[in-house]
Protein backbone atom coordinates (compact mmCIF):
# COMPACT_ATOMS: atom_id res chain seq x y z
CA UNK A 1 0.00 0.00 0.00
CA UNK A 2 1.58 3.74 -1.09
CA UNK A 3 0.40 7.14 0.44
CA UNK A 4 1.02 8.59 -2.42
CA UNK A 5 1.88 8.28 -6.23
CA UNK A 6 5.56 8.38 -5.59
CA UNK A 7 5.88 5.57 -3.16
CA UNK A 8 3.33 3.75 -5.77
CA UNK A 9 5.95 3.62 -8.64
CA UNK A 10 8.95 3.05 -5.91
CA UNK A 11 6.49 -0.17 -4.33
CA UNK A 12 6.13 -1.19 -7.96
CA UNK A 13 9.85 -0.64 -8.97
CA UNK A 14 11.06 -2.60 -5.57
CA UNK A 15 8.76 -5.73 -5.86
CA UNK A 16 7.80 -5.74 -9.61
CA UNK A 17 8.68 -9.67 -10.21
CA UNK A 18 5.31 -10.04 -7.96
CA UNK A 19 3.33 -7.60 -8.75
CA UNK A 20 0.22 -8.51 -11.32
CA UNK A 21 -2.14 -5.95 -10.73
CA UNK A 22 -2.03 -2.46 -9.09
CA UNK A 23 -5.24 -0.77 -7.63
CA UNK A 24 -4.50 2.72 -8.12
CA UNK A 25 -7.12 5.48 -6.74
CA UNK A 26 -7.59 8.30 -9.39
CA UNK A 27 -7.07 11.06 -6.55
CA UNK A 28 -3.88 10.53 -4.94
CA UNK A 29 -1.16 13.37 -2.92
CA UNK A 30 1.71 14.13 -5.36
CA UNK A 31 0.66 12.03 -8.74
CA UNK A 32 -2.99 10.80 -9.66
CA UNK A 33 -3.69 7.14 -10.50
CA UNK A 34 -3.70 8.07 -14.17
CA UNK A 35 -0.25 9.57 -14.09
CA UNK A 36 1.03 6.79 -12.33
CA UNK A 37 -0.58 3.82 -14.32
CA UNK A 38 0.97 5.72 -17.40
CA UNK A 39 4.52 5.42 -15.89
CA UNK A 40 3.64 1.82 -14.84
CA UNK A 41 3.22 0.93 -18.70
CA UNK A 42 6.06 2.44 -20.01
CA UNK A 43 7.85 -0.19 -17.55
CA UNK A 44 5.67 -3.23 -17.83
CA UNK A 45 2.82 -2.48 -20.65
CA UNK A 46 1.29 -5.62 -19.84
CA UNK A 47 0.54 -4.43 -16.09
CA UNK A 48 -3.30 -5.23 -15.19
CA UNK A 49 -4.22 -1.74 -13.96
CA UNK A 50 -7.56 -1.23 -11.61
CA UNK A 51 -8.41 2.15 -10.33
CA UNK A 52 -11.00 3.19 -8.20
CA UNK A 53 -12.63 6.04 -6.83
CA UNK A 54 -14.84 8.26 -4.55
CA UNK A 55 -15.11 10.76 -7.02
CA UNK A 56 -17.78 10.98 -10.35
CA UNK A 57 -15.75 10.15 -13.38
CA UNK A 58 -16.67 10.54 -17.03
CA UNK A 59 -13.60 9.28 -18.60
CA UNK A 60 -12.77 6.35 -21.46
CA UNK A 61 -11.26 4.74 -18.53
CA UNK A 62 -15.19 4.02 -16.57
CA UNK A 63 -14.90 -0.14 -17.47
CA UNK A 64 -11.56 -0.02 -15.38
CA UNK A 65 -12.94 1.95 -12.63
CA UNK A 66 -14.55 0.28 -9.23
CA UNK A 67 -16.59 3.22 -7.42
CA UNK A 68 -15.92 3.45 -3.51
CA UNK A 69 -17.11 2.84 -1.12
CA UNK A 70 -16.53 -0.90 -2.82
CA UNK A 71 -17.41 -4.18 -1.39
CA UNK A 72 -14.99 -7.10 -1.73
CA UNK A 73 -17.01 -8.72 -3.93
CA UNK A 74 -17.23 -6.36 -6.18
CA UNK A 75 -13.68 -5.33 -5.95
CA UNK A 76 -13.21 -9.16 -6.58
CA UNK A 77 -14.67 -9.25 -9.12
CA UNK A 78 -12.92 -6.44 -11.02
CA UNK A 79 -10.06 -8.11 -9.75
CA UNK A 80 -11.08 -11.07 -11.93
CA UNK A 81 -11.80 -9.55 -15.16
CA UNK A 82 -8.42 -7.18 -14.89
CA UNK A 83 -6.71 -10.41 -14.76
CA UNK A 84 -8.92 -13.28 -16.81
CA UNK A 85 -7.00 -13.39 -20.32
Amino acid sequence: MAANGQEAMLSYQLNRDSIQLVLLDLVMPDMGGQAVANLLRDINPELAILYCTGYEYHDVLAHDVVKKPFSVSRLSCAIRQQLEP
